[in-house]
């Protein structure tokens, strides 16, 4: 048993289904709270990694190969792997306890040994846990299972995130001299660069964001029109490639070749929704790829014979992905937080399923604006200032979304999903487990 004493575990999911993702986040946050500790990939001590998902195991052993870290497998089926410790499915507070136990005597002592310091403003922060993802059926890879919402807004003003906790006097009916003379605070103005709520936020990952999203300022809807830089245009970059692509491996029924000026090669296969490739979605060269525009005869187009399939697979093991993450990230590398020309800006929008949270690439405000523009429709302008956040944001999610048609008009007859308030007496892990159970509030 491990003492409630020790530091927390920091671990990292990989290829957890939205399902196991939400009975972890709820073991997490009750009686795993003093075992484990959910960070960013980067800082993690262990992976948690799905090998019942696809793809899941390819990447780990990848992960593997570059950074020596334990691993926590979660199967239906036996695996035994040096360093690894494997936990059955279904899941259960026991076998993950057990785990713990285990995967901590993998870690080096120096690593064991050397805990964190929390300094994240957790304890300030208020999380919205009653908005939750559709139960309707979805498209291929889409989250279809309920979840909490596990991240608060991404950005503060800077003037606010300095601040000292202050203990305040007792409240009396009558105002104090100082607060008589002291004129009212105005509202800081908002900060140009996201500021990470809490250390998480690495400077890598704010320069990713940036990368995504771009850094552009906010601007009025009458102003658009001279401002070109807002626009740009899909078919003249490696997105339209990859769409085209993307079209002929689902008609066809069968592999797509994606051939990059004779240098990089990208490999979609439609049966399993995998893309595998000789180029990271993460590198500085893949962004440089997606963000320029391509020269005629550049990208061609193959469907592989089964020879040429087998060898392709073969080299192209270096990279694994789905097909939703390549959209995603390249329609967001290339927009750069910037629209399409044949956008309507003016068109109400509404969002008709989440992305999957968990195969994408995250940015900032991400839930939040799902979960808004899923509720209830609106414009771009009108779900950045109904969350006062950066247009930039909502653009980038916008770009990502409509790539993979989940943006839809609102036609009116979608109905408005409202809040209902929760029901009294109820606490909050008794209804994140009715939840998972398949009960609940809808």
């Amino acid at each position: 048993m491990v003492s409630t004493n020790s530091t927390p575990l920091r671990v990292s999911l990989l290829g957890v289904s939205s399902h196991n993702r939400a009975i972890l986040e709820f073991f997490f946050a009750g009686t795993g709270k003093h075992l484990f500790k959910l960070v960013p990939e980067a800082e993690a001590e262990v992976i948690i990694a799905d090998f019942d998902h696809p793809g899941t195991e390819q990447e780990w052993q990848q992960h593997a190969a570059e950074q020596q870290r334990p691993c926590v497998i979660l199967s239906m089926r036996e695996v035994q792997i040096p360093q690894t410790v494997w936990v059955a499915k279904p899941l259960s507070t026991q076998a993950l306890t057990q785990a713990a136990s285990q995967v901590r005597a993998l870690l080096p002592e120096t690593m064991a040994s050397n805990p964190v310091v929390d300094t994240s403003s957790s304890s300030k922060t208020e999380v919205d846990f009653t908005t939750t993802l559709p139960a309707t059926p979805q498209p291929f890879g889409l989250m279809h299972q309920k979840r909490r919402l596990q991240k608060p807004a991404l950005v503060v003003p800077v003037t606010e995130a300095t601040q000292e906790p202050r203990i305040s006097p007792a409240k009396t009916d009558k105002p104090t001299e100082n607060e008589t003379k002291q004129p009212k605070p105005q509202a800081p103005p908002r900060p140009k660069t996201i500021t990470p709520l809490s250390p998480q936020a690495t400077a890598e990952q704010v320069q990713r964001w940036q990368l995504l999203c771009g850094e552009r300022e906010d601007t009025h809807l009458k102003d658009l029109a001279t401002q070109t830089d807002w626009f740009y245009t899909p078919e003249t970059y490696l997105i339209s490639k990859i769409r085209d692509a993307v079209r002929l491996a689902n008609q066809s029924a069968q592999p797509v070749h994606l051939e990059i000026g004779l240098r990089y090669n990208i490999l979609l296969l439609p049966h399993s929704h995998q893309v595998f490739s000789d180029i990271s979605w993460y590198s500085g060269k893949f962004a440089q790829l997606c963000s320029t525009p391509i020269q005629p005869g550049q990208v061609q187009l193959h469907i592989p014979s089964t020879t040429d399939l087998v060898e392709l697979e073969n080299r192209l093991q270096k990279y694994s992905s789905n097909l939703e993450k390549l959209i995603w990230t390249s329609s967001l590398l290339t927009a750069h937080g910037r629209l399409s020309r044949s956008s309507d800006i003016g068109q109400t929008l509404i969002l008709t399923h989440w992305p999957n949270l968990t195969r994408v690439e995250s940015i900032p405000h991400v839930m939040r604006i799902a979960a808004s523009w899923h509720q209830r429709p609106g414009t771009l302008f009108e779900v950045a200032q109904r969350l006062d956040i950066p247009q930039r944001y909502v653009a980038a999610f916008h770009t990502a979304a409509s790539a993979l048609g989940l943006l839809v008009e609102h036609q009116g007859t979608i109905p408005i999903k409202e809040k209902t308030e929760p029901q009294q007496n109820r606490g909050l892990f008794a209804r994140l487990l009715k939840r998972l159970l398949g009960g609940g509030s809808r």
